[in-house]
């Protein structure tokens, strides 16, 4: 990430002793450092507690957080927006959405995650190919109960 990208109060994953933790940032600070040269650099340091201790760290460098992923699923998606960048939507537990055409005959795929695709939504199906289900010529979502295997 970079150094604008992060937000004070927001929470992201970052590294600390070697294990991936979720930190909520508190403070962006400038920090001067010494040099060899008369001139004085200041770099940005980012405070943040590690949720799970409580205890406050530095960060050095914005390139040690990631963005915290959180689980989206398809049933809660109300507007284009509701997805950022390389964000997907899964299908809910328990539940499979089939790709239609728009009078309703099924196309017999199962949709794998619906991303988004500059201004609209696609869904990427089990051939392995993208629909689009927003906008003119879209597809439809329709969500079937997953059907139980029978154990062998």
């Amino acid at each position: 990430m970079k150094i604008c990208e992060i937000e004070i109060g927001g929470r992201y994953l970052a590294k600390v002793s070697g294990r991936s933790v979720v930190v909520r940032v508190t403070d962006i600070r400038e920090a001067p450092t010494s040099t060899w040269s008369r001139q004085r650099v200041c770099r940005k340091r980012i405070v943040a507690v590690n949720e799970s201790t409580g205890r406050e760290i530095t960060v050095r460098s914005a390139q040690r957080l990631r963005p915290l992923l959180r689980s989206i699923h398809i049933g809660s998606l109300a507007k284009i927006d509701d997805l950022q960048g390389a964000e997907r939507a899964s299908p809910e537990p328990g539940v499979d959405y089939d790709l239609r055409l728009i009078d309703g005959q099924p196309l017999g795929l199962t949709v794998r995650f619906v991303r988004r695709r500059g201004d609209e939504l696609v869904a990427h199906a089990s051939d392995g190919q993208d629909y689009p289900v927003t906008g003119t010529g879209a597809y439809i979502l329709c969500p079937t109960a997953k059907r139980k295997e029978a154990a062998r």
